[in-house]
């Protein structure tokens, strides 16, 4: 007796057929695909045979070891070192030497630019560039200028305080004076030079009557 179509097509579908393609196919079409599977599946049966057995190796004794002779070395007595003494600050007190024009002014000496103690310009202000330069040069002022004159214009201003201009003699003069003063401030905070006590007064040195003196303007 033939098997119902609905049978062969719910069969068809649990073998792997798709639903909708079971639904559409004839019953030639389902048979065929139903008699494929059961070839498949007698071939995959006669292959699959009991798995072979994997040949274990014997599991190799352990390798006796080595009798070893352990020989004690006595620690080498530590060297102390020497105690360290205190490190102390570095300073310069150089002698003042006085003027020889009378004036009772002392001059400045042979500065040591390593000592620092009591000196701390703002970094990158003109006066910390200034001492750069005289530390690179040893407080060589003509040298110090020659260095910075091409850049004057960071040290002082084309015009004075009260709006006239400068010229080129009286800004290198300025420069001057600068770096000379920032060689002397640096000698006195470091304690290298000593301002004199025995100054002669304003207006009473050997120079002072060699200025004019300007008349008073009428009110």
């Amino acid at each position: 007796m033939a098997v119902d179509v609905l049978k062969l097509k719910k069969a068809a579908v649990a073998a792997g057929m798709d639903k909708d393609e079971a639904r559409k196919a004839t019953r030639a079409v389902l048979e065929a695909f139903l008699a494929k599977k059961q070839t498949r599946t007698v071939a995959k049966k006669k292959t699959t045979g009991a798995p072979a057995k994997k040949k274990t190796t014997p599991a190799r004794k352990p390798a006796a070891k080595k009798a070893t002779v352990k020989t004690t070395r006595k620690p080498a007595a530590k060297k102390s070192a020497p105690a360290k003494a205190p490190a102390t600050r570095k300073t310069a007190k150089r002698p003042a030497t006085p003027a020889s024009d009378g004036s009772g002014r002392n001059l400045l000496g042979q500065l040591d630019f390593t000592v620092t103690d009591g000196w701390n310009p703002r970094a990158g202000s003109a006066v910390d560039i200034i001492f750069r330069a005289l530390k690179k040069y040893r407080g060589n002022v003509d040298k110090t200028f020659d260095a910075l004159v091409g850049n004057i214009g960071e040290f002082v201003g084309v015009r004075m305080q009260d709006g006239t201009k400068r010229t080129k003699a009286n800004r290198e003069d300025m420069l001057r004076y600068r770096i000379s003063r920032t060689k002397f401030d640096f000698a006195i905070r470091t304690g290298q030079h000593e301002i004199a006590t025995e100054r002669v007064a304003y207006g009473t040195g050997p120079y002072a009557t060699t200025r004019k003196v300007k008349p008073a303007r009428k009110a």
